[in-house]
């Protein structure tokens, strides 16, 4: 009778642990599934990484602007003013960044010298900035030096260097990707007044 006993015992905690082995893996799979459903990362688990194509579009201010992001997009163009031009316009330019103003594409390539005094030194000279840039209108293409303050004339307008930021420390050199350029254009006609 002990044996009878024993063999119902076994056979209904056997079916105990089927039942609980087949709850938890019930479980594990409705987990898993929202885990793959919801795109969840695991902290430690690398995923793939998305690898953009190097191609390029070109925008209306003739810059141009790569793919980016988890599906490899194109990043938005700088914005173009649409609005009818002033006889004067200003903006800002980062090295190498492409920016359009009355009709000319104004590129800062370099920065030939700057000899600007720093902020926390007493200078007997306040110094400049030298600064090669790429002006375009359509087919007409030049590589100038534009110096702070002063105006170069390209085709019917004056381009000028009218601020450049940061300002120099003593103890921090500018790094190249800290540049900040503010051109000014303007019709020559206006600049005779």
């Amino acid at each position: 009778m002990w044996v009878i006993h024993t063999k119902i015992c076994y056979t209904i905690v056997s079916m105990k642990n089927e039942r609980t082995l087949l709850t938890l893996g019930a479980i594990f799979a409705v987990v898993a599934i929202i885990f793959v459903a919801l795109d969840v990362r695991i902290p430690g688990i690398k995923s793939e990484e998305v690898v953009c194509t190097t191609d390029a579009k070109i925008c209306p201010d003739g810059s141009a602007v790569g793919r980016s992001g988890p599906r490899c997009e194109f990043a938005p163009c700088p914005s173009v003013s649409s609005s009818p031009t002033t006889s004067t316009e200003r903006t800002t330019a980062t090295l190498n960044q492409t920016i359009a103003l009355q009709g000319i594409m104004i590129t800062p390539m370099r920065v030939v010298q700057d000899s600007r005094c720093p902020v926390d030194v007493q200078c007997i000279q306040a110094g400049t900035v030298q600064l090669s840039v790429q002006l375009q209108q359509g087919n007409d293409v030049q590589v100038l030096t534009l110096t702070l303050g002063g105006k170069m004339e390209f085709a019917g307008k004056l381009v000028e260097l009218v601020a450049v930021r940061p300002s120099p420390n003593s103890k921090k050199s500018i790094l190249a990707s800290e540049y900040q350029f503010d051109f000014l254009v303007s019709d020559v006609s206006a600049s005779n007044r």
